[in-house]
């Protein structure tokens, strides 16, 4: 599978077998769990989470986290040494120490930053922490991936998931399907298929 960094200087491209996207983890998050998300200690939810990027993203796949991975002592490196994979992308959310994820020197991570976009095989990606009204190449049909929500919608965001756009966060997914896990590029391209193409603005 190729996949090309549009938003990078100079631009990327790799092969990886899959790519997998995910947003708001929130290791370390005790409030998530009062929240709501079920775990009975957050010792059980960051091991279950670990477990499940290293269970389904394989060693040549490419994870893309849209922010908000880590709260508290938000140790990138430590977090990325525990992934399997060789490469992670990662978005700064409302809850990221930027500076500490600017600093962190791992061959892992491949990309940084508030804004990413894709090209992969072929359909171009949008991906930023925040859902959006618009995303650039929308008229083509390219998706607008975001988290934050945490499967929350009100009338505004129903609107916006009318078109090619999805809440990859891990909430979101447990809300689909039952489980927290994350998206394939696979998975999303069929729940996307379907939506409307926002026109030209």
């Amino acid at each position: 599978m190729k996949v090309k960094i549009l938003t990078s200087f100079p631009k990327i491209s790799m092969q990886f077998d899959n790519v997998y996207f995910s947003s708001d983890l929130h290791i370390d998050h005790q409030a998530v769990i009062n929240f709501g998300r079920n775990f009975a200690s957050l010792e059980w939810m960051n091991q279950y989470i670990i477990n499940e990027i290293n269970g389904k993203v394989g060693v040549n796949d490419l994870i893309v986290l849209l922010g908000d991975t880590m709260m508290q002592e938000k140790n990138y490196f430590d977090f990325l040494e525990k992934l399997n994979c060789k490469k992670v992308i990662m978005l700064y959310g409302n809850h990221c120490n930027i500076g500490k994820i600017s600093q962190v020197h791992s061959e892992k991570l491949l990309y940084h930053g508030y804004y990413l976009e894709l090209l992969i095989e072929g359909q171009i990606i949008c991906c930023q922490h925040y859902p959006s009204f618009n995303w650039n190449y929308q008229d083509d049909g390219s998706w607008g991936l975001h988290g934050h929500l945490h499967s929350d919608e009100n009338n505004i965001v129903k609107e916006i998931h009318k078109y090619k756009s999805l809440d990859v966060g891990i909430d979101n997914y447990y809300k689909m399907f039952g489980e927290y896990s994350l998206f394939s590029f696979e998975q999303i391209k069929e729940l996307l298929k379907d939506k409307l193409i926002i026109e030209r603005h």
